[in-house]
């Protein structure tokens, strides 16, 4: 782990400390100080634990260990007097007081195998420093609940992780668990996880006896214990609460010993008991020196079921923090797309990256391995590389089927879609519809433009093309002709250019309804273009009206002499 704080770095698996990267010689005895104080920042540490810590089996006295700190306090650039770092508790210790950001050395091991994935960990580092302050509280004995929250891929796993390597390191108990969305999944299946691996450390010997037999019955799941978790009826209600409630007492009897950290990810496909279980815990953890660390997607909080409401009452528990996972910004999206980059890339390529990923961590790192060159520009590729599609995927699957469905019909509208126009092809009940859109923005999958608030857009392009894409082509095409004949009826101002938008409609319900309305209205619109001079822009609806006008064997020869006399207009 490397830790950071003013110029210095403190690598504590290379066991030296830099300062703006010149190494700076120190004897060990300083390393091991510095590392001791560091690592457990933010706590009084006992001049008698530093003893026993670095003289193990060695009396020595007082002046011992203040020389050795006034070492230290020099390395880090600091003195007795200024106490900036390293801050001397008059009869009672010492204790470490900068700010610090953490580093792990395994990012750094990461990097040269794969820089866009260390990037994107450097882009996380402030994350791992508050989920670092979080461990510092556990230590003080002070129980928190948080939850990391973001969209599949945004990082969420790996930041887990390091927070559990930093944990063991510390001497911290941790425990971890994942839930699983098949439908066999054991109830309490997380929790029995996290049981098998507790009652190894913690021993049974150490438990009060009448916990003894619930806890074995659920480690071992037997058919009996299981008929009770998913029973109905007073009599399996009951054996759950009681399952419940043995698992609460064993986790404090195990945090009672020894600080425990317990990981569960995946909430959102978590049981109905085990959430149970969650609730019931975070509403005492701030008396037990119990940190709860969950991971969710965000579009998990979307839907209307018991379990749901569950883990909307989770998320929204007062005494629970919530870390979310933010897209990636402009500056890290750069150095995540092009590691080994010279020069920035234009504006105009930053830009349709940022618009294909939406800023997702996972997108980008997939991008990624698209523009490899220097020079590449971002242009995605169709079909669809198999991992980008599968890492599209990830981000709808959770959605209820009625929100994915409502996505599909926006997304043949286009990446920015009329809320007004969505309703008019929907069968959806208005309030139903705006319940709909708003479990979307939740997920994070579509915004609400600032300047037009009727309008909603698409945060990922590449999601929009996924959800076009797992349509039946005749389904799209009707869609696109219900769409045209909306457009068609509606009122718009004159500076919404209908003409390109029912051409664009017309062209993609051709299957279904003829090529020649679709010609008319390509045609329109180069012509409106035209005479705005904007030639290039016409030159594209011509070239549209022209491989329409191919596909008729018998196509009217004065349409044709009309389309093919424009095209050749503009050209000149």
């Amino acid at each position: 782990m490397r830790y950071f704080f003013g110029d210095f770095e403190f690598n504590e698996g290379g066991h030296h400390i830099l300062c703006r990267g010149e190494e700076v010689h120190v004897r060990p005895k300083v390393l091991a100080l510095l590392g001791r104080l560091i690592r457990e920042r933010g706590r009084i540490v006992p001049k008698r634990e530093l003893k026993e810590s670095l003289w193990p089996g060695i009396a020595v006295g007082a002046t011992s260990l203040s020389t050795l700190l006034g070492e230290t306090r020099a390395a880090i650039g600091d003195s007795g007097a200024r106490q900036q770092m390293i801050r001397t508790e008059c009869g009672r210790g010492y204790r470490f007081i900068a700010p610090v950001e953490l580093q792990s050395d395994r990012e750094g091991a990461e990097d040269s195998e794969d820089p866009a994935r260390g990037a994107l960990f450097a882009a996380r580092r402030h994350c791992l420093t508050r989920l670092d302050a979080q461990l510092l509280e556990l230590q003080a004995g002070r129980g928190r609940s948080l939850l990391v929250s973001g969209e599949a891929g945004s990082g969420k796993s790996r930041l887990i992780a390091e927070m559990a390597a930093v944990a063991s390191a510390r001497g911290i108990r941790s425990l971890r668990g994942h839930c699983s969305g098949s439908l066999e999944a054991t109830p309490l299946g997380p929790w029995i996880e996290i049981l098998r691996r507790g009652l190894d450390e913690v021993g049974v010997e150490k438990l009060p006896r009448l916990l003894v037999p619930d806890l074995q019955e659920l480690v071992r799941c037997t058919p009996a214990c299981l008929a009770l978790l998913q029973g109905e009826g007073g009599a399996a209600a009951r054996a759950r609460f009681r399952m419940i409630d043995t698992v609460y007492r064993f986790l404090h009897i195990a945090a009672a010993s020894r600080p425990c950290l317990i990981i569960i990810e995946d909430l959102q496909v978590a049981d109905r008991v085990s959430l149970q279980l969650m609730d019931r815990l975070f509403s005492s953890i701030p008396e037990t020196p119990l940190l709860f660390v969950g991971s969710l997607r965000p579009a998990a909080l979307a839907g209307e079921s018991r379990r749901i409401a569950l883990l909307r009452r989770i998320h929204a528990c007062p005494t629970t923090e919530v870390m979310d996972l933010h897209p990636v910004d402009d500056s890290d999206m750069g150095k995540i797309l092009w590691p080994a980059a010279e020069s920035e890339r234009s504006p105009a390529t930053r830009e349709a990256a940022l618009r294909s990923s939406g800023g997702n961590a996972r997108l980008l790192v997939e991008l990624s391995r698209l523009q490899p060159g220097r020079d590449s520009e971002m242009e995605l590729p169709d079909p669809m590389p198999p991992r980008l599609v599968e890492a599209t995927q990830w981000l709808v699957e959770d959605l209820p089927k009625p929100c994915v469905t409502t996505l599909q019909r926006a997304s043949v509208i286009g990446r920015g879609f009329d809320r007004e126009l969505l309703a008019r092809i929907s069968p959806e009940s208005s309030p139903r519809l705006r319940e709909i859109l708003n479990w979307s923005r939740i997920s994070g999958l579509i915004r609400r433009d600032r300047r037009e608030q009727k309008l909603e857009f698409f945060a990922h392009e590449l999601v929009q093309k996924h959800l076009w894409n797992s349509m039946h082509p005749l389904e799209r095409a009707d869609l696109h002709r219900r769409i045209a004949e909306a457009i068609e009826s509606q009122s718009l101002s004159a500076t919404e250019d209908k003409h390109a938008r029912l051409a664009y409609h017309w062209r993609g319900a051709a299957p279904i309804s003829g090529p020649e309305k679709a010609i008319e209205f390509t045609l329109r619109a180069g012509e409106i273009e035209s005479d705005k001079g904007r030639h290039q822009r016409a030159s594209v609806h011509y070239r549209q009206a022209v491989e329409l006008i191919d596909r008729i064997p018998e196509a009217d020869p004065v349409l044709r002499k009309r389309v093919l006399m424009r095209a050749s207009q503009n050209v000149a």
